[in-house]
Formats: C-alpha cells, sequence, structure tokens
C-alpha cells in the first residue's frame, strides 16, 4: 500500500500533503473504521425497546381495570339521586338506566318527575326537550353508548398488551411498535372523549335547571337538589383513561426522540472521525 504512495508525487503535489501525514490519516481511520465495526447497534436498540415496554403493558392493565369498574357502576348504581318539594309532600328518588327507579320501598314515581323531563308541548308525540335539557331517552342511550365505549376500551387494551406481551419474545420492528403504542392510545383517548362528552352533559343541567328555575316552580317543584352519581364517576374514569393514554404517547415520542438523537450523534461521531477531511 505504501509504494502506491510513494510512486504518485503528482498526487501530493496537487493535494499539497507530506506523506507521512497521508499515512497516518489512513491509518486512523482504518483503526477507527474497525472500531466502528464493533458497536452493537441492534443490541443497543432492543435493550431500548425493553426498557420502554414494562410502563406500556402496565398502563395497558391499569386501564382495563378501570374499564371494568366502570362498566359494574353504570349497569348497577344509580345514576341520578333527585330530591325535592312538591306541594303536596317532598319527594326523594334514585334512579337507575332506562330511568327506573332503584327504590325499593317506592312503587310509584312521581308525576313531577315525568314533567320535569319533557316540556308542555311536543312534536309528533316526541319530546321535543325539557326543562332541565335532559330527556327520559338520555337515560338508556348515554348508558348504552357509555357501556359499549368502555367495552371497546377493553378490547383494545387487551390488544395492546397481548402484543406487547409478544413483542417481549420476538422483538418486532421498532418502527411497527412505535405506530402500535400511538394507534393504541389515539383509540382510546377518542373512546374516553366521548364518554366524557356524555357524563358532561348531565353536569350541564345544571345551568339549565337554573335557567328554567321559573319554569320549573310553575310545575309544584320547589328546592329541587340533583346529584349525578354515575355520570360524575364515568366523567372521573374516563379523564383517568385519557391521562394514562397521553402518559403513554408522552413516553412513546420521548423515546422516539432519544432515539433519533441517539442515531444523530452516532452519526456525527461517524462522520467526523471516519471521514477524511480535504486539505486544499
Amino acid at each position: 500500500m505504501w509504494d502506491d504512495i510513494t510512486e504518485d508525487e503528482e498526487f501530493f503535489k496537487k493535494r499539497k500533503i507530506d506523506r507521512d501525514k497521508y499515512k497516518e490519516i489512513i491509518l486512523d481511520q482504518n483503526f477507527l473504521k474497525a472500531q466502528a465495526s464493533k458497536i452493537p447497534r441492534k443490541k443497543h436498540k432492543k435493550e431500548k425497546i425493553k426498557s420502554t415496554e414494562k410502563p406500556f403493558i402496565k398502563t395497558g392493565i391499569i386501564i382495563i381495570i378501570i374499564a371494568i369498574i366502570a362498566i359494574i357502576f353504570v349497569q348497577y348504581l344509580p345514576w341520578m339521586y333527585l330530591k325535592y318539594d312538591a306541594t303536596t309532600a317532598t319527594v326523594e328518588h334514585f334512579i337507575g338506566r332506562d330511568f327506573k327507579m332503584t327504590d325499593s320501598d317506592i312503587e310509584e314515581m312521581s308525576p313531577e318527575i315525568y314533567d320535569l323531563f319533557s316540556t308542555p308541548r311536543s312534536i309528533h308525540g316526541k319530546y321535543s326537550g325539557s326543562y332541565i335539557g335532559l330527556t327520559l331517552s338520555d337515560f338508556t342511550n348515554i348508558p348504552e353508548t357509555t357501556f359499549n365505549l368502555f367495552i371497546m376500551v377493553i378490547i383494545v387494551s387487551i390488544i395492546f398488551t397481548i402484543y406487547l406481551i409478544i413483542n417481549n419474545f420476538r422483538a418486532f420492528n421498532i418502527d411497527n411498535v412505535t405506530m402500535i403504542y400511538s394507534g393504541f392510545a389515539a383509540t382510546c383517548i377518542i373512546f374516553g372523549l366521548i364518554v366524557l362528552a356524555s357524563g358532561l352533559k348531565f353536569i350541564a343541567s345544571y345551568f339549565v335547571l337554573y335557567l328554567n328555575w321559573p319554569y320549573i316552580n310553575d310545575l309544584g317543584i320547589n328546592d329541587i337538589r340533583l346529584v349525578y352519581i354515575v355520570p360524575i364517576i364515568i366523567i372521573i374514569f374516563s379523564s383517568m383513561i385519557i391521562k394514562l393514554c397521553i402518559t403513554v404517547m408522552k413516553l412513546n415520542f420521548r423515546d422516539i426522540d432519544r432515539r433519533i438523537e441517539t442515531e444523530r450523534s452516532e452519526n456525527r461521531f461517524l462522520t467526523f472521525k471516519l471521514g477524511v477531511p480535504g486539505h486544499d
């Protein structure tokens, strides 16, 4: 190799490089190439994937538990506690889904309650609204929708958790794993937002109740008290699911940024150390 160097005098004249300096550059280049070939890049990436799988698996399990508890509450707890002073007596009811009373000692619902959740006028035999911003059908449709959404959250979380467990043994492509993480989080966030919006509809009825208070008094209802039990619970649980999924996305994007920065640092190191600088 050195004979080729000594033969081409014109090369060194044009490049204005000393022979010994050129030999030193080649030796450094060959040495660093040999060192760079020993860098365990794939092993490094594999370790990085494993370091982020454990919190993601725990998050999926926690979301499943939250959704199961929420479903039990949706199905069996009262959706509303209602107490008010009527013209004849003080009325108190616990109302569950499908607008059914959960009070064991009360056989009939007060007629004022039906008037409260309907308007004096109806369109084609159907209620067009209510004094409180909620209709009787809301106690059927919203629980059913909420139940189905939590079931979907459980299914998605189970699939996600199984995928992570399999990934521990198979070590899938890191880009595909990243997409799965983001897709899982985004899907559960969408489901959580719909549940949250459903629960907030009940909370918004407090404002409608205040605005329609003069009309409610005309129904013979005084000093009304409303507590939405299950809606408040699903608001809390859906907020927890959204928070956990946002945390998953933050960890995911942080891992992506760390990986990109690591690759850039390695490329800058190899480019600087292995490249032959030009000499004019």
